[in-house]
Parts: structure tokens; sequence; C-alpha cells
């Protein structure tokens, strides 16, 4: 029978304990690494989001029309008169009531083009002359 070496017991535990540390230590800066690139993603997301928000719209002076189901109406035909609806601002929102006659938007009068000058036309008979290569 043989004995036990204990020294040599304790050597093996401690490269053994050695490969398990570089393994956690391989592990946290991976997680380490994909917490990052995900922190990263997110908040490119949630600038998009942000962007695209419709608050910036409320912010840049528009405002959000809602029946009064909350359902967002996007034309005056869509609205009966006497109707009761809401209406988001940047800042809050106000209860309103839809009055009868819609109106139509005011288009802008055309403004007149300002003409170019005309460009003299070649006159198709006098072509120009065209030097020759190896005179």
């Amino acid at each position: 029978g043989g004995r036990l070496n204990g020294n040599l017991l304790a050597a093996g535990f401690a490269v053994n304990a050695n490969k398990v540390a570089a393994s956690w230590s391989r592990i946290a800066e991976r997680a380490q690494r994909i917490f990052t690139e995900r922190k990263t993603a997110l908040a490119g997301a949630a600038r998009v989001l942000e962007t695209v928000s419709y608050a910036r719209v409320l912010e840049r002076g528009f405002a959000l029309v809602r029946n009064e189901a909350g359902v967002v109406i996007r034309r005056a035909g869509d609205v009966a008169a006497g109707a009761r609806g809401q209406i988001q601002f940047a800042d809050g929102a106000r209860d309103v009531a839809f009055g009868g006659g819609a109106t139509k938007p005011k288009t802008p009068p055309a403004k007149p083009s300002a003409k170019s000058p005309s460009k003299p036309k070649a006159n198709p008979r006098q072509a120009p002359r065209q030097q020759r290569l190896f005179d």
C-alpha cells in the first residue's frame, strides 16, 4: 500500500484552484463586456425613442387631438359637430367640445416664379466651324 503524500495533494489543489480562479476571472470580464455592450445599445435605443417621441413634437408647438375614447383624431372630417375630446399640449391637456362647420386649411397664394433670362438659341443653319486636327 501506498501512502498519501500531503504535499502532492496540496499542489494539485493549488493548480486546480488557480484554474478555477482564472476561469472565474474570464467569466467576469466577459460578463462585464456584455453588460457594457447592452448598456450602450439600450442608451442608443433610448435616444432614438426620445427623438421620435410625440412629446418632442408637442414641445415644438404641435398638439395631439383625441376623441372622448382617447383615439387620436387625424382629420377634421373625423369629428362630428358637438363631439367631445381632448387636446394635449406639451405642458398638459384640455378638454374640448368640437364645433360645427369644419374649415378647410388656407393655402398660401402661389408665389410668382421669377423667370430666368432665356439663353439665345443657336442657329442650326450656322453650325460653328470645327478645326481640322491634322492641318
